[in-house]
């Protein structure tokens, strides 16, 4: 019953959760979304998360795979930029259980790019989020910042200087994970 939940049940009501969510008024889309990403956020940080156990590898990975299906699914041109937004978060959450793909980087660039289309206030919500994210929990923070840091290069936000000290720390600190950052 487990694998058959984890092969078959998952993936299509994460594919039904994608191609629903264009669907929904901004609100509904942004209730979604925000449950979607404090699900992946729990997920990340339960002290659990680096157990050797198979099952809780297992566990983690089909995070990472059920919030990128979602986000895949989703017809993102229908989305308000609040729903983009909260997608990314969820994703730079589960970030660290992902498998390295091109399809994942072009997931993650097209909610950047059709963010992008909101204008001004889309980048500002991304180096807003950016510098949330450094005053926050210690728990997958460092990755969690790198991938921000690879949104903010896709999104060639310019204008980076509410973000200078946030990004300066992460330089600082480069090693194994900056290599892991998405761009």
């Amino acid at each position: 019953l487990q694998r058959s939940t984890q092969q078959v049940l998952l993936p299509r009501l994460c594919v039904a959760m994608g191609k629903t969510v264009g669907t929904l008024s901004c609100e509904d889309q942004v209730g979604m979304a925000g449950t979607l990403e404090s699900w992946a956020a729990a997920v990340s940080s339960h002290p659990s998360v680096g157990s050797p156990s198979p099952a809780r590898r297992r566990f983690c990975s089909s995070a990472f795979f059920a919030v990128a299906t979602v986000a895949r699914e989703a017809e993102l041109s229908k989305l308000c930029p609040e729903a983009l937004l909260l997608f990314l978060k969820a994703l730079s959450a589960v970030d660290r259980f992902r498998e390295d793909s091109q399809e994942y980087r072009a997931i993650c660039l097209s909610l950047v790019q059709c963010g992008r289309n909101f204008g001004a206030a889309f980048e500002d919500d991304l180096l807003d989020t950016f510098c949330e994210l450094d005053r926050g929990p210690e728990s997958n923070r460092e990755v969690r910042l790198y991938f921000w840091m690879s949104l903010l290069a896709m999104a060639q936000v310019k204008d980076l200087q509410r973000a200078w000290p946030v990004l300066l720390r992460c330089l600082r600190g480069s090693g194994a994970l900056a290599a892991r950052a998405v761009a």
